[in-house]
């Protein structure tokens, strides 16, 4: 409160008033949960667009205002914020951007501040722009395979578009899209570009607002079906609230399909394998991970396992520390120490600590990485926090730690030493070629 009376007044921010205002944040922390973005972006000493204070009654002031308190909040409370992109760069987009509110959408504003906050080039650091109350979606969902982007759900009246792969959205082709929609997703790797664009792919808006459709609200799709024929669909846009979709039926689904759990497991008998599969580093109400983990190293006990499966390759993060006592069961039984008989699954989609949970398994227990690169950069700026924009209500997460697990190389991903890939036609088939690679070299 000290901080705004002061600024309302045109008050310096002296550091004994900063630090009567931390007091007193501190104490009313609960009551003032919305209003501390304001207060901690008051004083500053960057040149970062200066934060309008206050209630604005306009709309620019508005934007003005949320721009403001991204920059320099990003600047305060990121670990290392210019560890690769230059100051100066990121000052000038920034700048460029404010300049730029009076004349363009808000939809617009909001694909700005997204590109800023990507163009730092930390995945863990984003702002969560397809939250944004306008943007809308497409009434498609498509996964990126080997062999291309690929339709895998659709509303019930586009049925016919299950399993077509895309080949353009209005008038931009596949390669066209994949470049413009990277410049405002986070990624560190190719890997997480794939495992995240989908999303962004089905946002109508944004593709205007980047220049790839002319209009949001029907959008010209070009695909090729399953039967090798080309489609052309202009398909309306739709409130997230009533997007419902289909998927193409299948006889069986492969293991890591079966379940949304965040972890649970399944015995192969006849290849004496113990599945795990662990979605998220993040406990459920009815059984906690370290309750689990018990369970598993009781089961592996009890009976004739001849392999252990961890499948991660979903895992996009939680809290890495949760799976230490099953790595550590692991290390204690001399059966399992050595790695004999021990893989784990990665793929895009293993990412922050869910990378850190595969590393340990790598490092610690020997065992066999495969599947395809992961999601997340080994050496990476992690350990989360966010913060609102005050008038779009939109979530900022940043990083506040760095993490060195690697010490003599720094690449883009964590490698699996047998690399597989999944194509379209083993997904639309229910074929996980991962786990049939593993129960191979298993010996099933």
């Amino acid at each position: 409160m000290v901080r705004v009376w002061l600024r309302w007044r045109g008050l310096p921010c002296t550091r004994m008033h900063r630090r009567f205002g931390r007091v007193l944040i501190m104490i009313t922390m609960r009551r003032l949960a919305g209003l501390i973005v304001l207060l901690a972006a008051g004083c500053g000493d960057s040149a970062s667009p200066t934060i309008p204070q206050g209630i604005q009654e306009t709309r620019e002031g508005r934007w003005e205002q949320d721009l403001g308190v991204l920059a320099r909040q990003l600047e305060q409370r990121h670990s290392d914020l210019f560890f690769q992109l230059p100051r100066e760069a990121f000052d000038a987009e920034a700048a460029r951007l404010r300049a730029a509110i009076p004349s363009i959408s808000d939809e617009a504003v909001v694909v700005g501040m997204m590109r800023l906050v990507a163009m730092v080039g930390d995945a863990h650091t984003a702002l969560d722009g397809l939250a944004y109350s306008r943007f809308r979606r497409l009434p498609l969902q498509f996964e990126w395979f080997e062999d291309g982007l690929f339709v895998v759900a659709a509303a019930e009246d586009s049925a016919d578009l299950l399993g077509a792969r895309l080949v353009r959205l209005g008038s931009a082709p596949v390669p066209a899209l994949i470049a413009a929609l990277a410049e405002v997703i986070p990624h560190e790797n190719e890997s997480w570009l794939r495992y995240r664009l989908p999303s962004f792919l089905v946002v109508p808006e944004l593709l205007r607002e980047l220049s790839l459709v002319p209009d949001a609200s029907m959008v010209d799709v070009e695909l090729v079906g399953r039967d090798g024929a080309e489609i052309h669909r202009s398909v309306p846009a739709v409130s997230r609230g009533n997007l419902a979709l289909i998927a193409l039926d299948t006889e069986t689904l492969p293991l890591f399909r079966q379940s949304e759990d965040n972890y649970w497991s399944a015995f192969v008998e006849d290849a004496g394998t113990l599945y795990i599969h662990y979605r998220r580093a993040s406990d459920m109400s009815g059984e906690s991970v370290a309750a689990f983990s018990e369970r598993m190293l009781g089961f592996i006990d009890q009976n004739p396992v001849r392999a252990i499966v961890v499948d991660l390759r979903d895992n996009v993060g939680g809290n890495s520390s949760l799976l230490a006592p099953f790595i550590q069961g692991l290390e204690r039984r001399p059966v399992w120490s050595g790695g004999d008989g021990l893989y784990a699954i990665i793929g895009r989609g293993t990412f922050s600590s869910g990378l850190l949970n595969a590393l340990s398994l790598s490092q610690r227990t020997r065992a066999v990485l495969v599947g395809e690169p992961s999601g997340g950069k080994p050496n990476h700026f992690g350990e989360v926090r966010s913060f609102l924009l005050p008038n779009a209500s939109l979530s900022v997460s940043h990083s506040t730690r760095f993490f060195r697990t690697l010490q003599a190389s720094d690449p883009p991903s964590l490698e699996p030493e047998v690399h597989v890939t999944t194509r379209s036609s083993d997904y639309f088939v229910g074929r996980d070629p991962v786990m049939e690679t593993v129960l191979d070299l298993i010996g099933r």
